[in-house]
């Protein structure tokens, strides 16, 4: 399925929620998708052909929801810029808490990594 389309993966994973609490077993959802950025900060992604790049990027998920939130009139500018400042404020505490934290130490760096 198409995995940047915000609506659509809701619809499916709300599907397979239901399939599984009625006990009719797991199920497998593929959503295609591409990340546009390397796999790290110091990777360009230079090796993705650019065509391909621009093809995807016009593809963007959070894009497209907002133009399908405009065109139902259930997002305006003054809406977008409250989400926006919500964003910005909660990446801003989150960031000044994360920087005020003490280092945890040495011994508890697998903590949360394998199963007990």
């Amino acid at each position: 399925m198409d995995g940047n389309d915000v609506v659509a993966v809701y619809d499916v994973a709300r599907d397979a929620v239901a399939r599984a609490r009625r006990g009719e077993g797991p199920s497998l959802i593929e959503c295609k998708t591409m990340r546009i950025r390397g796999h790290s900060e110091h990777d360009d992604a230079s090796y993705v052909p650019k065509d391909m790049l621009e093809a995807w990027r016009g593809k963007d998920p959070i894009r497209r929801h907002e133009a399908r939130l405009r065109a139902s009139g259930s997002l305006d500018d003054a809406g977008e810029a409250g989400i926006t400042r919500r964003i910005v404020d909660e990446l801003e505490a989150a960031v000044a808490w994360a920087e005020a934290s003490p280092f945890p130490d040495a011994k508890d760096v697998e903590q949360g990594v394998y199963s007990e």
